[in-house]
């Protein structure tokens, strides 16, 4: 039994898994079926093998920027940080011991904690405002919960 489904696997590993399993599956591909809109969409993003998920980020951040500001993405892409620029400090807060020294839950760029608020935007808000709004958060999740 563990034999035949070593060689299943293998062949099946073959045909759907490789470069050329994607090429064949690619054929079917309907190209409209990415167009779509980005705005108000979050995504998490992991990957099984090295690559893949940074591939898929950086597809899905290109599409979402090029979507939601075709001007800025024009006069900015040539500016705009490298990958490994833009992903220096996840890496850093990741691997890093120096990030033990900062509490949780702050806001970092260039490896560094900056303000959660931008200035003059006036986004604080009161206890009470918070608990309100997760209420309501989760009284909507609540009408869009699949029935189990």
């Amino acid at each position: 039994m563990c034999l035949y489904r070593n060689i299943v696997w293998f062949i099946k590993g073959m045909r759907e898994y490789t470069r050329a399993g994607f090429e064949n599956a690619s054929k079917r591909f309907v190209a409209k079926d990415l167009d779509v809109s980005m705005v108000g969409r979050s995504f998490m993003i992991t990957g099984a093998n090295s690559g893949i998920g940074k591939a898929t980020a950086m597809a899905i951040a290109k599409k979402a920027v090029a979507k939601a500001m075709p001007q800025f993405y024009q006069m900015m892409r040539d500016r705009l940080r490298t990958p490994e620029q833009g992903a220096d400090t996840l890496v850093w807060l990741a691997v890093s011991r120096a990030t033990t020294a900062f509490p949780s839950g702050l806001f970092f760029q260039d490896r560094k904690p900056v303000s959660a608020h931008l200035p003059l935007a006036w986004t604080h808000s009161s206890r009470r405002e918070v608990k309100v709004f997760m209420r309501r958060l989760e009284t909507l999740a609540m009408t869009v919960k699949p029935s189990e």
